[in-house]
């Protein structure tokens, strides 16, 4: 599996799930530095077999002053 671009993640669903306590997608998620992020998604399916799919695209949220606190 390729890394993915920054901020940006993939999962696929488990090809095998052999009890309750597996999950149910795998994948990978790349971030680029610590912080709290919002995180958007997009189901897809590959063009090869049609397996489903979910990319992930996050965004940094700023961080809050202390004054804000």
């Amino acid at each position: 599996m390729r890394k993915p671009d920054e901020n940006t993640g993939i999962i696929f669903k488990a090809a095998k799930k052999p009890g309750t306590k597996q999950p149910d997608f795998k994948g990978q998620l790349y971030v680029t530095k610590p912080g709290v992020y919002k995180i958007v998604a997009w189901k897809g399916y590959t063009k090869t077999d049609k397996t489903e799919y979910v990319s992930f695209r996050l965004e940094l949220l700023p961080e809050e002053s202390d004054s804000k606190k």
